[in-house]
């Protein structure tokens, strides 16, 4: 049976993992249309853009690994809790 700080991790992974997909439509979204490589400015400018966009997904990736394994240690049996006793 889940705890409610099992379903709070839950929520928050759920939450991370809806964010991460939004951040990565908007990436998608605008790091993919063709620019001709002359037109260094509008690569520049599209780059300006990412750039932010990368950096908070790179955060939610490593935010989203920290829940899992917060959330696989919580799995875990307490090393006390073995019934010996």
């Amino acid at each position: 049976m889940m705890g409610d700080g099992d379903l709070r991790m839950l929520g928050a992974r759920d939450g991370l993992v809806s964010g991460l997909l939004a951040v990565r439509a908007e990436i998608h979204a605008r790091a993919y249309y063709p620019i001709d490589p002359r037109y260094t400015r509008k690569i520049a400018a599209r780059e300006a853009i990412l750039r932010p966009l990368r950096d908070v997904e790179k955060r939610i990736v490593e935010s989203l690994d920290a829940v899992k394994l917060a959330y696989e240690k919580s799995l875990q049996p307490h090393p006390t809790a073995s019934g010996h006793g």
